[in-house]
């Protein structure tokens, strides 16, 4: 994944739920980070780190 790529969440997980964030929800990646396999994915109302 890159970049700008939009992804969509095909799993519900307390985790993600707790920022407001739950399956069937759309997002666009904004920051790749290559040491500990985790992105920034920015969704409408808010940003949540996610591993990849």
């Amino acid at each position: 994944m890159k970049e700008y790529d939009i992804v969509e969440v095909i799993v519900e997980k307390e985790k993600y739920a707790k920022e407001g964030v739950h399956k069937g929800m759309q997002g666009i990646i904004r920051d790749v980070s290559t040491i500990d396999k985790k992105f920034t994915v920015h969704f409408d109302g808010g940003e949540d780190c996610v591993d990849s």
